[in-house]
């Protein structure tokens, strides 16, 4: 068996007493590797490097064994330290174990000093590893407590038996508003922050868990402030060897923004589908409706009728016309209605439409305008920011029955960081913005969350459609802006629009002035129209003015009678749906090859969906919104036709 090599420092004055010492270590089993010193300074050069083990006699002329353990104890080396000596009492020794050193030995006694050197070696290997894992759970405690305090998420602890927690993390007071040593002992406090009608779902779910079911539930906790939060709590059982539960940890995380993300995303696709259906009904409304208020007005004007028919007939118009604005709503709110966006001043839509909304809202409402001098113009359409003020004007109105105070602000806003937390539709940058407030009845917290769906209304049966402010979210997300409500029972409502910044100076929202052509003409006219009774009203109409009229249901009868008579084709009027798949653009396109300077007037429910980049349509002038009147239609031919 080879001898275990040993550096060895010997503190020696005598050769002869220090080659005795060695030879006690080799026949102990040692190779040792030695250095002799009997100086204080010689001492403490010959530290580096370290020897395994010191072994000092006690006297030396000049230098000591107690010197020396003081001088090691001081230089924080950990060393095991032997005193062999000729003349330790048992005095002597106790006080030298008790200056540090680890054992003693008489120089006439020293087969015990391998004994002596394993052992004083074995403790030091034992004391290291201690230190070793004292560190080492230092460095745990310490990453765990970093970890605890910086990460977004609860961690917690609880005992199994009483349900108590025992820890939880930084980040409770961050979520809960309170602070962590609420949350220790009973759990009681910890079931109060729980919103109330979540309370019992999660008691009965923690009941669970005791027996040893799982448990990973979202709620709602009321902070002390009043604010509400969602909040994702996880929990797991941590088992001993027998399978008995001694602890339950468990993580919980503040939700609040994905379930606004979520909630968001739902309404986003109710939305949509309600769309598509809205603006649907809204296209073959729009087409009976024109039929009704046309043929109406052809039977009020072109005969005479007693005034008890007369009077039926302007009921009927006065109904059609109730329904268009209704039926205006529904693309407005489908996304199918014509968007035209241009720079436009703001002040100049408010003041231009505050006769109006004061008339709505009635006299025991008082209106006042607050517009702010020099206010940039924003990016948006005048008529539908009109129909967004009629509307809140009249939400207002609803909530003021015994009269009060309506308020128009506009300004710009620029909405910087720190509103972004409480807003997440928000966008940073400058907007103009248009706020309507009012000293009405105001509205909960469960109707606000609810007020922008589309035929959610509050108002009794026959009152309201509920479609008032889903237009208004609707009109103002085409604009790519977004509202912002804010409303308490009694205290009444606010509601604020932002809309985009224009970089151009503003365009005139006053209406051109259009001139009247009712009497008609003698030009040739190509009506393209798949409905067959809008189709026999255009023709109608128009041959009733004198003009001669060709009648084609699709795109493709529209081309078999363009072969026959494009000469003597002055104008077309196309509806921009039609059934076989050529739609009014693409006829359009393919007629003005062959003739460039055909007029063309362009007719529709809605053509959002169906127009084309880079068609330019405005209401008017070359495109006709269904539904329409004769007098519309006659205008529109003919100053197409002169234009």
């Amino acid at each position: 068996m080879e001898n275990r090599k040993i550096s060895v420092l010997l503190l020696e004055d005598d050769e002869n007493d220090a080659e005795f010492v060695l030879h006690a270590l080799r026949r102990s089993g040692f190779e040792p590797d030695s250095r002799r010193v009997d100086s204080a300074s010689g001492f403490l050069t010959q530290l580096d490097p370290k020897p395994d083990v010191i072994l000092s006699d006690y006297t030396m002329p000049g230098f000591d064994a107690p010197t020396a353990l003081r001088l090691l104890r001081d230089s924080g080396l950990e060393i095991p330290f032997i005193v062999v000596s000729g003349s330790v009492g048992e005095e002597l020794a106790a006080a030298m174990v008790k200056l540090g050193a680890d054992d003693y030995l008489l120089k006439d006694r020293l087969t015990r000093l391998g004994a002596a050197v394993t052992h004083s070696l074995e403790q030091k290997r034992l004391r290291n590893a201690h230190k070793e894992s004292e560190a080492a759970s230092r460095v745990s405690k310490e990453r765990f407590q970093e970890l605890a305090e910086h990460i977004r998420e609860v961690f917690w602890s609880s005992d199994p038996e009483n349900n108590e927690f025992n820890y939880v993390s930084p980040a409770f007071e961050r979520i809960w508003g309170r602070p962590r040593e609420s949350a220790y002992g009973s759990t009681s406090s910890w079931f109060e922050a729980i919103h109330p009608e979540d309370r019992e779902r999660i008691r009965q779910s923690v009941e669970a868990r005791r027996t040893g079911g799982d448990y990973d539930e979202e709620y709602r906790i009321v902070r002390p402030d009043g604010s509400v939060r969602w909040v994702h709590d996880r929990a797991a059982l941590v088992r001993d060897a027998q399978g008995k539960v001694y602890r339950v940890v468990g993580t919980a995380d503040d939700i609040t923004e994905r379930r606004h993300l979520e909630d968001q995303f739902r309404q986003a696709q109710k939305m949509q589908a309600v769309g598509h259906l809205a603006g649907g009904v809204a296209h073959d409304f729009n087409n009976l409706l024109t039929v009704i208020r046309g043929y109406a007005q052809i039977l009020l004007t072109e005969n005479q009728l007693e005034s008890e028919r007369s009077a039926g007939l302007f009921e009927i118009i006065a109904a059609s016309e109730r329904a268009t604005s209704l039926t205006r709503q529904l693309l407005m709110f489908s996304r199918r209605q014509a968007v035209q966006l241009k720079a436009l001043d703001v002040n100049q839509v408010v003041s231009g439409i505050a006769k109006m909304l004061q008339r709505i809202i009635g006299e025991d409402i008082v209106l006042h305008l607050n517009c702010q001098p020099g206010l940039p113009p924003a990016c948006a359409d005048s008529g539908m920011l009109e129909q967004v003020l009629l509307n809140l004007s009249v939400n207002s109105r609803d909530a003021m029955p015994d009269g009060g105070r309506l308020t128009v602000n506009t300004c710009l806003t620029k909405v910087e960081d720190r509103h972004l937390r409480n807003h997440p539709n928000a966008r940073l940058g400058e907007f103009v913005t248009i706020e309507t407030s009012d000293t009405g009845c105001g509205m909960s917290p469960e109707v606000m969350a609810r007020i922008f769906e589309p035929f959610f209304t509050t108002k009794n049966p026959g009152k309201g459609t509920g479609l008032g402010l889903a237009t208004v979210l609707s009109i103002v997300e085409q604009h790519q802006g977004w509202v912002e409500v804010e409303s308490e029972p009694n205290e009444g409502t606010r509601f604020k629009v932002f809309l985009p910044r224009a970089n151009t100076e503003p365009e005139s929202s006053v209406p051109k002035p259009v001139s009247h052509h009712t009497g008609g003409g003698t030009e040739t006219v190509l009506c393209v129209e798949d409905d067959p009774v809008i189709r026999n009203l255009v023709t109608t109409i128009l041959e009733r003015r004198n003009y001669t009229v060709f009648k084609a249901a699709s795109g493709l009868e529209a081309l078999a009678l363009w072969k026959q008579h494009a000469r003597s084709i002055d104008l077309v009027i196309t509806d921009m749906v039609m059934p076989d798949g050529i739609t009014g653009a693409q006829l359009v396109e393919i007629l003005r090859e062959q003739k460039p300077d055909l007029k063309i007037v362009f007719a529709s429910g809605y053509f959002a969906d169906v127009k084309p980049a880079g068609l330019v349509l405005e209401e008017g002038v070359n495109f006709l919104q269904k539904p329409f009147t004769p007098d519309q239609l006659a205008d529109i031919v003919r100053n197409r036709l002169d234009s």
